[in-house]
């Protein structure tokens, strides 16, 4: 699995920075820039039960 890099400065290096919405921030070691990780494999899971119920 590839690192994933800052839009901002480039940096991969990060630190967690707390829950929001019961999910896991983080934040770029480098620039201080706040992030909420996503897991796609969830979100494309969802997106076929939403389609399936009429969502």
């Amino acid at each position: 699995m590839a690192k994933k890099h800052c839009w901002a400065c480039g940096f991969t290096s990060t630190i967690e920075w707390g829950k929001q919405a019961g999910k896991q921030r983080y934040k770029w070691k480098n620039c201080g820039i706040l992030f909420t990780g996503t897991n796609e494999s969830v979100t494309s899971n969802n997106e076929i039960v939403w389609f399936r119920n009429g969502a």
